[in-house]
């Protein structure tokens, strides 16, 4: 902070230097910003990975194929909306948009006999 500043000027300021004046820091190429904090960057490929799983087990399409059953771990999709369908082994289906982010891990778990997400507060 612009106070520690006046107490504990840093090594390559003169000593003779007065400090009374707040300094105004703009983060720059040469002054980047507070150490450890990054921005995210995004994945130039443009992909993303979707963990979908259901209770009980279903089959699982995306944008109209089928995937696989569940559990459907980690499988990579472009970035961008995505319609999912969800059909329990009980003939029972859930359909839903889902957003997957370049370079990002997005993960759901439906509940049929709920009819809720899991782990999601309720509303």
């Amino acid at each position: 902070t612009v106070e520690e500043a006046k107490v504990n000027p840093a090594p390559d300021v003169a000593p003779n230097v007065p400090l009374s004046e707040p300094i105004e820091v703009v983060p720059s190429v040469e002054n980047p910003g507070p150490v450890g904090v990054t921005a995210p960057v995004e994945d130039p490929s443009g992909i993303g990975h979707l963990t979908v799983s259901a209770l009980p087990r279903a089959k699982v399409w995306v944008d109209g194929e089928f995937v696989r059953h569940t559990p459907m771990y980690r499988t990579p999709l472009s970035a961008g909306h995505h319609a999912v369908r969800l059909e329990a082994d009980d003939g029972r289906t859930y359909d839903f948009q889902v957003r997957v982010r370049a370079g990002a891990e997005t993960n759901r778990v439906w509940s049929f006999d709920q009819g809720v997400w899991m782990g999601e507060a309720p509303r």
